[in-house]
């Protein structure tokens, strides 16, 4: 006897089965859940059977169990040998090739299921059961006694019978009355390590949830515009319950910012700590909102008291140059938008735009003022100037640094015109061909005023470089006396605008001498400054482990000399001491 058809587990019709009478086994033959199969064997030896009606009560009894199940059974006799054990146990290929005994024909009929199987009754509470038990045991951090794929089976059940959007609102509930509960445990001595390992663990969850309820996730949730993914819907109910709770926010965001003011002065924090809390702040979109303007404000604060405490011990930090050029450049804004206003009110003609730089000399590196013939026009320019801003500010003194000044010149050649950029000294050069063709280097010197080896530079500049606007008598690359230039009509350049470059000056030994010292005078402040900030914040260093924080800061190669040179000034102005014990080691006098 061969019994087939397909069974119904707990969950769906899943397979084919067959069982062979006389065999001690079943054949399972996977089944789609969209098909049905049917199969019917036609031939004088092969017959439906009918179902079998016994009498006793235990036949009819085990045949409604099998109806209850949803059984369906199909039945056929078949000839089969009597001594059946002694043959290899059959398998699926086997049943299929079976032949009749004369010639009949053997069909198979795959066809859809007219309806969708039914679910058993309290399935859908039975396995929202199951699920809601893994999902509190993750929150609680224990065992799951279900497998992940049995869990993934039964969503994708529920979803393929329209309980989607049942299952998305049970599932949030849960994660929301747990979330709920979570506010209470942060405690007053440990509170940030709280809310670190609250977050870290929340996290852990909701990728096991997700992990579970993925087929809703990617399916339902996928298509509903307005609803939330799985993951940041627990994102939302975090932020909802705990770190929008403004008891819960302030103290996060004031603990995060007091770990970092113990770090600027000093102290060993757990940086990594602070990491993470900005991280979930950034992943709770509320870090600019929360966090960022108190932290600039606290920063600002801190900067400023600090400034504030330098400045009083007369040390010079970088920060303080910044602010001052700032302050500078506004001034001198400023300043020319009054100019311009006196001139059209004083009715001053003249076709030069002028702007000047007003620098406080004690911000700036020290220039050597140069002394230098200016063309009547810009002479008279200048005085305007002067008179302006000492009518404006009584008692100053203006020293002008002809050096810096730079000009743009438009100058017409046979090719075309051009715009030129080029220093103060490298114009006065090129006024001068204004007045005639071609002069010596010691009429140049005599029109000019500049100084020989300054004005030899910048005639090379203008002869021998790339832009040549001058042409040189005899050529050459240096310029020697008696040489004499003309104004080059012939000049050509892809570019409109062209900016002229001066030539880099040599410098002799003694003045590379007197240029490190000036330099070293200018950045001792620099060094005075990071001393006494690393040992305001290591209290006791000893004297290489100083050095080695110092080569750190510094961006400036410096010798060890140089470095003991501020060191015993520090000591000697006592900001710090040595070690009565260690002469080696020094300590902050605060």
């Amino acid at each position: 006897m061969i019994v087939y058809g397909y069974v119904s587990s707990d969950i769906l019709p899943c397979y084919v089965f067959c069982f062979l009478s006389g065999f001690s086994h079943f054949l399972f033959i996977p089944l789609s859940l969209s098909l049905h199969i049917f199969l019917a064997f036609v031939g004088p030896n092969v017959k439906m059977a009918e179902e079998y009606a016994s009498p006793s009560s235990t036949a009819s009894q085990e045949e409604e169990q099998l109806k209850n199940r949803n059984l369906i059974i199909y039945s056929m006799a078949e000839e089969y040998h009597t001594d059946a054990l002694t043959k290899p146990p059959m398998t699926l290929s086997s049943f299929v090739n079976i032949k009749p005994s004369t010639g009949s024909v053997k069909k198979l009929v795959i066809r859809n299921f007219k309806d969708k199987p039914l679910m058993l009754e309290n399935y859908t509470e039975e396995t929202w059961q199951k699920l809601k038990e893994a999902v509190q045991a993750i929150q609680n951090n224990i065992s799951v006694k279900y497998s992940l794929e049995e869990l993934y089976q039964s969503v994708e059940n529920l979803c393929s019978y329209d309980l989607s959007a049942n299952l998305y609102k049970q599932l949030k509930q849960l994660c929301e009355n747990h979330i709920k509960v979570q506010i209470h445990q942060f405690r007053d001595d440990s509170f940030l390590k709280e809310m670190d390992r609250c977050w870290q663990n929340y996290g852990r969850q909701m990728i096991m949830i997700r992990n579970i309820f993925l087929f809703l996730d990617r399916t339902y949730v996928f298509q509903i515009s307005m609803l939330s993914s799985i993951w940041d819907m627990g994102l939302e109910l975090f932020k909802s319950y705990i770190i929008c709770d403004q008891k819960v926010q302030n103290r996060t965001i004031h603990g995060i910012l007091l770990l970092i003011e113990k770090e600027r002065n000093g102290e060993m924090v757990d940086r990594s700590l602070i990491q993470r809390l900005l991280t979930m702040l950034s992943d709770l979109q509320i870090y600019q909102e929360s966090f960022e303007n108190k932290f600039l404000e606290e920063t600002s604060r801190f900067y400023a008291s600090e400034g504030r405490k330098l400045v009083q011990k007369r040390e010079v930090l970088e920060i303080k140059i910044v602010i001052n050029l700032f302050m500078v450049h506004r001034l001198s804004k400023d300043i020319m938008i009054q100019l311009k206003q006196y001139m059209q009110n004083q009715d001053i003609p003249g076709n030069i735009d002028l702007t000047v730089n007003i620098l406080t000399t004690s911000f700036w590196p020290a220039y050597v003022p140069k002394e230098i013939q200016l063309p009547p026009e810009m002479e008279r320019l200048k005085e305007n100037f002067k008179n302006f801003y000492l009518s404006k500010h009584s008692g100053r003194k203006l020293q002008w640094q002809s050096t810096l000044g730079h000009c743009v010149l438009r100058a017409e050649f046979k090719k075309g015109k051009k715009e030129l950029q080029v220093s103060l000294f490298q114009t006065l050069v090129l006024l001068m061909f204004n007045e005639g063709d071609q002069f010596s280097l010691e009429e140049i010197k005599m029109t000019t005023g500049v100084e020989d080896r300054e004005l030899r530079r910048t005639l090379q500049s203008l002869a021998c470089g790339r832009a040549r606007v001058l042409i040189k008598n005899p050529k050459g690359k240096d310029v020697e006396s008696g040489d004499r230039f003309f104004c080059n009509e012939e000049f050509r350049h892809k570019l409109f605008k062209i900016k002229i470059n001066q030539i880099q000056m040599k410098e002799t030994v003694e003045e590379q001498t007197v240029t490190t010292e000036r330099v070293f005078q200018d950045r001792q402040y620099q060094i005075d400054a990071a001393i006494v900030r690393i040992m305001k914040i290591r209290k006791t260093l000893s004297h290489n482990v100083l050095l080695a924080e110092l080569y750190n800061q510094l961006k400036f190669t410096l010798k060890p000399s140089d470095l003991k040179k501020r060191i015993e000034s520090l000591i000697d102005r006592d900001y710090m001491e040595r070690d009565k014990a260690n002469p080696n080691q020094y300590k902050y006098i605060a």
